[in-house]
């Protein structure tokens, strides 16, 4: 039986309304198959960062490839580039892509079992930015150095289309290996980006300490390397969009609220964590920094996604919204999300809005700001089920 044809996953098709596969002769198929790809001719117009040395890190079963890193360190600062593939050059608005894309709104991921937002051969091939090919990407190049609280800031940032090749494609566990000294089969030059990347990220992850909550003690050194980089080029998008008065989409998480912190005081009690007085939350200056000792002192690694579950179930949802507003758990003043366009319809068109140049008028932006409200709501949803259905997924075929 192929996996397609498993009656569990059939059944999360059904529950979560997850999109059918793509045919050949859909619309978006047809459409994507007939894009002319020539790299070469944009470089005209482009930066070309092809001589710069540049790695992606990814699932061991990656499936699709949307950003690599680069950096280069002096003494403290540091001068990061973000690639993103540029997917809004090959996705026109309005196209037969572009209505499919923001139906599907994100791509589902049920273990080995892939429902693309885009069509497979954009996902996968033509805007993945894959190791030894010329890709066109959407760069966000940042410099960042010591604030006078010692944490790191971005102190300048530019965001413009390029062409890339990346010299290594690593999985995690790959890259894993490198940075452990666990494995001899390595470029060197990638070992030293690895390396001075790991430096600044682990930094950057004590920085957020006291402001975000940091609910993953088990994620590998890699992990934190992809997570910390893009968390700092999304707040880049996001100051560009705020500066530029463009409209966008912003994450936003609102304040959990005191009684939110006594359901997770009592929830972890009913998990058997008795060993904390009453208030042990409720009544921290910070019970982000608590949570985030309690997770990394006390929970051990068995039981890190029960805990998890019970602490961010009792949260304010994050959700899409056309206005800025800060996000809660990470503690950041505004959020927009910037470095899965293959994968989430809300990056793609924040791709398109850092693009456009303002409108003489204003009337344009207008217009588009409504266009991006209908479409907020569906994402939203969409995101909500394809969470669900991989937590279901999990449960059908790993409990």
């Amino acid at each position: 039986m192929s996996h397609a044809d498993d009656p569990r996953i059939q059944q999360l098709e059904s529950e979560y309304n997850i999109p059918e596969p793509y045919t050949a002769d859909a619309p978006a198929v047809q459409e994507a198959a007939a894009i002319d790809v020539d790299v070469a001719s944009e470089l005209e117009d482009r930066v070309d960062l092809r001589d710069q040395y540049a790695i992606t890190i990814d699932p061991d079963n990656a499936k699709d490839y949307d950003d690599a890193i680069a950096l280069e360190r002096d003494g403290d600062q540091y001068q990061a580039w973000v690639h993103i593939a540029d997917v809004s050059h090959y996705v026109e608005e309005g196209s037969a892509i572009d209505e499919s894309a923001k139906n599907r709104g994100v791509t589902f991921y049920l273990g080995d079992h892939t429902r693309h937002m885009l069509p497979e051969a954009l996902a996968s091939d033509v805007c993945s930015l894959v190791e030894d090919e010329d890709r066109l990407a959407h760069t966000v190049e940042m410099h960042l150095e010591p604030g006078t609280d010692g944490a790191y800031e971005i102190t300048d940032f530019d965001i413009y289309e390029s062409v890339v090749n990346i010299d290594d494609g690593l999985s995690y566990s790959q890259a894993d290996a490198i940075l452990n000294q666990e494995t001899g089969e390595y470029d060197e030059q990638t070992r030293e980006l690895l390396t001075t990347t790991d430096t600044l990220t682990e930094q950057l992850l004590e920085d957020r300490w006291e402001q975000s909550l940091v609910l993953n003690p088990e994620n590998s050194p890699s992990d934190r390397i992809i997570e910390e980089m893009m968390l700092k080029a999304n707040q880049a998008v996001a100051r560009h969009l705020l500066e530029e008065g463009k409209p966008g989409i912003y994450r936003v998480e609102d304040h959990p609220g005191q009684s939110s912190f006594e359901d997770i005081e009592q929830d972890l009690v009913e998990e058997g964590y008795t060993g904390h007085p009453t208030g042990w939350l409720t009544e921290a200056d910070n019970p982000k920094v608590r949570l985030n000792e309690f997770m990394h002192e006390e929970v051990d690694e068995e039981e890190l996604d029960t805990v998890r579950t019970a602490i961010v179930t009792k949260m304010q949802p994050a959700q899409y919204e056309t206005r800025e507003g800060s996000h809660y758990a990470l503690g950041f003043d505004e959020y927009a999300q910037f470095t899965s366009p293959i994968r989430r319809v809300g990056d793609l068109i924040n791709h398109r809005m850092v693009k456009a140049d303002p409108p003489e008028d204003g009337q344009e932006f207008v217009d588009t700001a409504r266009t991006i409200s209908d479409v907020v709501a569906q994402l939203n949803l969409r995101h909500e089920k394809a969470k669900d259905a991989d937590r279901r997924y999990d449960e059908l075929f790993n409990e």
